[in-house]
């Protein structure tokens, strides 16, 4: 549940006066943050239209900036997974390479 600060339903995309609302945590005026520890939970996807229309309303943001950010966090999750993929395969690959497979020791006691 999101206790941040709270959007006035009067003007769109404004909070009400800090004074009125209650502060739970450092990142509740921080929009990204809140994304980036949704998206880190597994609950907000960029294809989920509905939740980030919720999210929207309460973060008091575009709907297209927050698909942009979710967005943003795939790729790095993304790239990633990519460079662990490739420092596993470059660890197999110097493994192999070992001196054990470059010199035979049946060639080197003769």
């Amino acid at each position: 549940m999101y206790l941040g600060p709270f959007p006035d339903e009067s003007r769109e995309r404004h909070y009400l006066d800090v004074f009125n609302t209650q502060k739970t945590n450092e990142d509740d005026f921080l929009p990204r943050a809140q994304v980036k520890k949704l998206y880190a939970k597994g609950e907000l996807h960029s294809s989920d239209k509905a939740k980030l229309a919720e999210l929207s309303k309460q973060l008091c943001v575009a709907e297209n900036l927050l698909e942009d950010s979710v967005k943003h966090c795939e790729q790095l999750q993304v790239l990633s997974e990519m460079r662990s993929t490739i420092k596993k395969n470059n660890k197999l690959k110097t493994c192999t390479n070992s001196w054990d497979s470059k010199f035979s020791v049946f060639e080197m006691s003769t």
